[in-house]
C-alpha cells in the first residue's frame, strides 16, 4: 500500500512546492484554490504559483527555477 497515514510516501514540510499554472482557462483560479488549500491543511508546506510564458510551449526557464528552488510540482489545468 503506497498511502500510510502514518508516515506518509512524500513529506513535504519544509519543502518548496510548485504550482504550475498551464495558462488554461480558469487554471489560475484552481492553482490559487489549490494555495490556499495548502496553506490552511499543510502550512509547513511552503508553495508558489509559477507559469510558462506561453500556453503549450516547454518553458525552459520555468523548468530550470522549478528544479533550482523547489522540492516537488502540481501541474494544473481549468474547465
Amino acid at each position: 500500500d503506497l498511502w500510510n497515514e502514518e508516515q506518509p510516501a512524500w513529506d513535504l514540510d519544509g519543502k518548496v512546492l510548485y504550482l504550475i499554472d498551464c495558462l488554461f482557462e480558469n487554471s489560475d483560479h484552481f492553482m490559487e484554490q489549490m494555495q490556499r488549500w495548502f496553506a490552511e491543511h499543510m502550512p509547513a508546506v511552503s508553495t508558489r504559483i509559477i507559469r510558462p510564458r506561453e500556453c503549450w510551449v516547454d518553458d525552459p526557464d520555468m523548468r530550470a527555477t522549478i528544479r533550482a528552488q523547489g522540492n516537488a510540482a502540481i501541474i494544473g489545468v481549468g474547465l
